[in-house]
């Protein structure tokens, strides 16, 4: 549903600063095998920005534009920040001021691509008879694509997600994505041949299924990356993060007593709260656990998260008075902890599950009112 206002805000910007008949040519160029198809994508384009750019449109069509742009980049952004395991979003300050940046640099990136994939051309058939010239020109026309897909993979690997994404372990995902990506880029277009029979009775729309697909597998490569970059930045943890719903019950208790003793603690002594980074060095524990652990606490009302802006560095400081943080109050809350399940045979024998659930009361010792923070 986005391709179109997409394409349409780089199209805008792009006529605006001249780059318009470049991208047209681009989209063209790209559409090569299904002409009706491009011209189709281009006159979807065109009527889009004629809609919001005319009449009582223009208020409400520009921001539904700039609407659909930054939610399509907010959801890319949620799909990342899935794979790193980081539950805050950028802020919509954020979203609006760098999704924008982007979208404003795109035409601009475009246009400098285009016009070195012209300078290597004119290299290559100006200068034949220069072996060593005209082979590197031509060696850097073929590799390019693939470079150029590499770095915008590496780069949307290292700074979409809202967490510290180190470059040195995006670059070989990002060009691992970058070379799938050519490749299925180059099927895709290809395979426009093997639909034309199809033409006669889809007329344009034969390509669309295809165009679905490839944008189906695009997004798959592109997070396949993505957790690749994730797994390259977490090697060391990355199994026992995979295989932390195997714990035992116990030793789950375990670290989570752990982790609020060790807050309660730190809270009381009036020093800065611990960060995820802290924790994980305190505890010996990989950050991805971390994470995971303390948002179970939050989500008990335990623990809270310092600051009001999403994009801080989360500190973790009590939810509760120290004071009455016990070791009982927080086995108790572990046991409430999730969704209620109550089939409807309960309340046909409401006594008999009264009866069970003061059964397991009994066996569970509740009476132990040793605080957190005297662990």
């Amino acid at each position: 549903m986005a391709t179109v206002p997409i394409l349409a805000i780089v199209f805008a910007i792009g006529k605006g600063l001249g780059y318009g008949s470049i991208i047209e040519g681009k989209i063209k160029e790209n559409l090569s095998v299904n002409t009706q198809f491009a011209d189709a994508i281009l006159s979807f384009i065109n009527s889009y920005l004629n809609h919001t750019q005319s009449g009582i449109f223009i208020g409400f069509g520009l921001l539904l534009l700039l609407y659909t742009v930054i939610q399509l980049t907010a959801n890319i952004e949620v799909a990342l920040n899935s794979i790193w395991r980081v539950k805050n979003q950028r802020s919509i300050y954020r979203q609006i001021t760098d999704y924008i940046s982007v979208f404003l640099l795109l035409p601009i990136v475009i246009k400098v691509i285009s016009s070195l994939s012209i300078f290597l051309a004119t290299i290559d058939e100006d200068y034949p008879n220069f072996m060593v010239l005209s082979t590197t020109a031509k060696g850097i026309i073929t590799l390019s694509p693939y470079a150029l897909s590499g770095l915008l993979f590496t780069l949307l690997y290292t700074y979409m997600p809202n967490t510290d994404v180190r470059s040195r372990h995006a670059v070989f995902p990002g060009f691992i994505a970058g070379t799938a990506f050519q490749f299925l880029q180059y099927f895709y277009i290809h395979s426009q041949i093997w639909v034309s029979s199809y033409n006669a009775i889809y007329g344009s729309f034969a390509a669309l299924p295809m165009f679905m697909l490839w944008v189906n597998f695009s997004w798959i490569i592109c997070l396949f990356g993505a957790q690749l970059s994730y797994a390259n930045q977490n090697l060391k943890s990355y199994y026992y993060i995979k295989d932390i719903h195997k714990i035992s019950r116990s030793y789950h208790d375990v670290l989570l007593i752990l982790i609020m003793s060790k807050v309660c603690k730190r809270f009381e002594k009036g020093m800065e709260s611990y960060t995820l980074q802290g924790l994980s060095v305190e505890t010996r524990l990989p950050v991805g656990v971390i994470s995971l652990l303390t948002d179970e606490l939050k989500q008990m009302h335990l623990l809270a998260f310092e600051g009001t802006n999403p994009d801080d560095v989360l500190r973790f400081t009590p939810a509760e008075d120290i004071n009455s943080l016990s070791i009982s109050l927080l086995l108790e809350r572990m046991d409430n902890y999730g969704d209620k399940f109550t089939p409807a045979a309960i309340h046909r024998n409401n006594t008999e599950w009264e009866t069970i659930r003061n059964l397991r009361a009994r066996y569970i010792r509740k009476s132990d009112t040793t605080l957190l923070k005297d662990l």
